[in-house]
């Protein structure tokens, strides 16, 4: 009896140990490829099963570019009243808070969270990568729990201006109402607008997202 009562409560810290571990919340940038002379926008993401409803860290920024406008929050996965506020502590280095008056949690659960439009030099070494850095991270749920469980904060590689650039235009849609099993006819063109060909081309990928972000 002894000997079953310790086997099921291993059992049990077992299964919260699991319970622990499944729920992984990731702020981190991705490398990121910026052409010389230009304005880059840099993505913070999010990667959540959590329910997040605020954050904050501090960010250092390379210090061979700088901040050409203010940091903005992703349309995709701010609920109404989330704000963000920015301070600028000097030499590159930013506070960076993002809240909810109303207590409400990111949508989705993955996905851009923060653009940073950084202003790319015309004499920055081609291929030459320059890291970011985070300090003092919280990601907080409900309750004010830092439920931050890996990070990372990426870094910019430099790259010719002149490369191709591919965007999508005049996407067209026979409906905006989308319900399971229907049929939907969507239309685009594909133009680069850089000074070089593809080469290699490129892919092309189709998704909804809904309301809640799921794609």
């Amino acid at each position: 009896m002894k000997t079953r009562h310790w086997i099921l409560l291993a059992i049990t810290w077992l299964f919260q140990i699991q319970f622990v571990f499944a729920q992984t919340n990731k702020l981190y940038i991705e490398p990121t490829d910026c052409p010389i002379g230009t304005t880059s926008r840099v993505a913070i993401q999010l990667d959540n099963q959590s329910e997040v409803v605020a954050l904050q860290f501090n960010l250092h920024i390379p210090d061979v570019v700088r901040l050409a406008d203010d940091m903005i929050l992703s349309e995709e996965r701010k609920a109404n009243d989330h704000t963000i506020s920015v301070r600028n502590r000097g030499n590159n280095n930013y506070q960076v808070i993002v809240w909810s008056l109303s207590n409400a949690a990111f949508k989705g659960n993955s996905g851009t969270l923060i653009e940073i439009p950084l202003e790319i030099p015309e004499d920055l070494e081609i291929d030459k990568e320059y890291p970011f850095t985070f300090s003092e991270m919280v990601v907080s749920d409900r309750n004010a729990k830092n439920v931050l469980t890996a990070s990372d904060p990426g870094s910019i590689r430099i790259v010719d201006g002149n490369g191709p650039d591919i965007t999508a235009n005049t996407i067209q849609l026979t409906s905006d109402n989308f319900t399971p099993g229907g049929k939907v006819s969507i239309a685009w063109t594909v133009q680069n607008v850089g000074g070089r060909a593809t080469e290699a081309g490129w892919n092309e990928q189709v998704y909804l997202v809904d309301e809640l972000g799921n794609e």
